[in-house]
């Protein structure tokens, strides 16, 4: 216990943060085993800059420098404290508090007295990541080797021997990274930055995958205003599956991105988050503290999570029909216990400046805009199959304006989910259509849910057909319709499944491929791996993306029924819920070798609520699925 003397003083407040003073997180100042000659702290350009004065040993008796350790086994994050009893050190909780919501600080350790000969160990208890106040925040997925091989983490040296800063970037060409600027910039005007180094192929996979090139002073070049800057390498990168760069918008790109898929990396190049991309003035009205400009670009924690490991410097990433595209630079984050957006600095407002400090050359092409709408939704129920008499009709937005998870998800580019399949079922006693939808696992078959098919066998003349690489203006070239019969129909005797057997095989090509499913040897349940869903019954497809749940987690949320081992969940509040769902519909994880058909949706809720969706798991039915197709699983 610490005994305070009664003191007068006039003037003077101490506010420390508390956990719902929620501010930007700061740059972490993080130490490494790197080296660096020393030079004077003092600014040329500034007459009355000092290094201040030297002090000797027992002069500031008080004084504590704090090394807390983080995830990183080479790493600590820096700060200073004042010594207020033999036990109790007071400092400032903002990096404490990073260092335990976002790196699982577990200890740490006091220098005392200025001759640094003194050393205490400080303990805590280790606690996850994810906030748990916060039920739509998230550790994000993990990355898989290559899935982001333009990402780079950057490794700033000061005047401490053993210290650097970190922040990230994006290789955009094999000499150049673009990045924030701050992190730079301060390491220059405060700690005499002299080099540093880039590590390429962040995947954390395998040592052979990573490089590391270093970069000097002289090869960064910083706006003079704005937060972002360029990065040159003393060494071009060796491209490889690991290490490519990315495309910048093309110089005709008038595009806002607005309520496209944004997908950011973080936490040393290992996880990453996608969320949708917000207006500017939506961005502007849930903003806290900071305005938002043109040469801004927001995301939405309310649609993809609340991201626990963000960093500084690192892209945002869209993606279209030609691959992706680096469309912002992280510059403003906030810690996942709240919901704020994510800001970023704007990479087209900036094309002639990285024109004339990188050797980017810009592409021109010609985008043309879409807007998506899609129908609506019934109440709190779960959804119904869709029966139409007319397929022709008016289409409503879906997004719920009274909860903020929900969306009509992203607009798919022709080709992203070319296994993708509109079923539209007739029986012939009534004009009306079921529409459904499935996934193309071989040339002849397809992959549903059966509740829709069987309600329509019973009818003499049942039929249908499929309609495959679905695109809007029915091109020939990417569309294919085939027919099925009854008598190619299977439907599971107990579960939700089913296979149709189309009446010619399918053409492949870009816009039409089958998806693999799990092999014979696959055993993950695919617990907290990234979720990947395709709906609407009309126009452009659209998908949503969610977090697999535990089947444990996804009964505590479910409001009524029971999850069994033969069903695999979606977690709405990480993702969004989504309002295009469509029976059958495959969800679809993805790994180093590609995608993977992992579940059949065959319970959907309206997006007005953030209930899990219920998929039907595809292990499990192996045997079944290879009697009644000709689908050959790998072992």
């Amino acid at each position: 216990m610490h005994f305070y003397t009664a003191v007068f003083v006039i003037g003077v407040a101490v506010v420390a943060a508390g956990a719902s003073d929620v501010q930007p997180m700061p740059q972490l100042e993080m130490l490494l085993n790197v080296t660096q000659e020393i030079r004077p702290l003092v600014e040329p350009s500034n007459n009355i800059s000092t290094d201040g004065y030297n002090v000797f040993p027992g002069q500031f008796p008080h004084h504590a420098q704090l090394y807390i350790k983080n995830i990183n086994p080479n790493g600590a994050t820096v700060t200073a404290g004042s010594l207020i009893t033999p036990n109790y050190i007071l400092t400032r909780a903002n990096a404490l508090r990073e260092s335990i919501t976002m790196y699982n600080f577990t200890y740490g350790y006091a220098i005392l007295g200025t001759d640094g000969k003194m050393l205490l160990n400080v303990t805590q208890e280790l606690r996850p990541l994810v906030d748990p106040s916060n039920n739509i925040s998230t550790d994000g997925y993990n990355v898989y080797g290559g899935q982001f091989p333009h990402h780079a983490q950057l490794y700033i040296k000061n005047i401490n021997p053993n210290g650097a800063t970190v922040t990230a970037g994006s290789l955009i060409t094999p000499n150049y990274i673009l990045t924030e600027a701050d992190g730079l910039r301060s390491s220059i005007s405060r700690y005499n930055f002299t080099y540093g180094y880039a590590i390429l192929g962040t995947d954390g996979s395998s040592a052979e995958t990573r490089q590391q090139i270093n970069f000097q002073q002289c090869g960064v070049q910083l706006h003079p205003i704005h937060n972002i800057a360029t990065v040159r390498l003393d060494l071009p990168a060796t491209l490889n599956k690991f290490v490519q760069p990315i495309r910048l918008p093309a110089l005709s790109d008038i595009r806002t991105y607005e309520l496209m898929e944004g997908t950011n990396v973080g936490s040393w190049g290992r996880k990453y988050l996608r969320n949708q991309v917000m207006v500017n003035d939506d961005c502007h009205e849930q903003h806290p503290y900071a305005n938002i400009y043109p040469y801004n670009i927001c995301t939405n924690t309310y649609v993809g999570g609340a991201f626990c490991y963000r960093r500084y410097g690192s892209g945002l990433i869209v993606e279209d029909d030609k691959g992706p595209i680096l469309v912002g630079i992280t510059t403003l984050i906030y810690w996942c216990e709240v919901n704020y957006p994510t800001v970023y600095l704007r990479v087209s407002e900036f094309r002639d400046w990285i024109s004339m400090n990188s050797n980017y050359l810009y592409t021109v092409f010609v985008v043309i805009g879409v807007v998506v709408v899609a129908t609506v939704a019934s109440e709190m129920q779960p959804l119904q199959t869709k029966v139409i008499g007319i397929l022709k009709q008016e289409l409503q937005p879906l997004a719920d304006a009274s909860n903020n998870l929900s969306t009509y998800g992203y607009v798919a580019y022709p080709g992203q989910f070319p296994y993708h399949v509109r079923l539209s079922i007739k029986n012939g006693v009534d004009t009306s259509t079921t529409l459904s939808a499935g996934s193309l696992i071989t040339p002849n078959y397809i992959l549903t849910q059966a509740r829709d098919l069987r309600s329509n066998i019973n009818y003499a003349n049942m039929h249908g057909y499929a309609v495959l690489g679905i695109d809007y203006d029915s091109s020939t070239e990417r569309e294919q319709q085939i027919n099925f019969t009854k008598s190619s129909v299977q439907l599971h005797p107990t579960y939700d499944i089913g296979t149709v057997r189309m009446d010619h095989p399918a053409t492949f090509n870009k816009f039409v491929q089958p998806i693999r499913l799990p092999t014979l040897s696959d055993s993950r349940t695919y617990e907290l791996m990234e979720g990947t869903n395709v709906g609407s019954f009309f126009g452009l497809s659209s998908y949503v993306r969610n977090q697999v749940l535990a089947n444990v987690d996804c009964s505590k949320q479910m409001p009524t029924g029971s999850i069994y081992s033969y069903n695999i969940c979606t977690n709405t509040y990480v993702g969004g819920a989504f309002c295009n769902g469509v029976y059958g519909s495959g969800l679809v994880v993805e790994d180093e070798n590609g995608p993977i058909l992992v579940g059949v949706s065959t319970l959907m809720y309206t997006c007005a609520v953030n209930h899990p969706t219920i998929y039907l798991r595809v292990t499990g039915l192996q045997d079944w699925i290879s009697a009644n197709s000709d689908y050959v699983y790998d072992l």
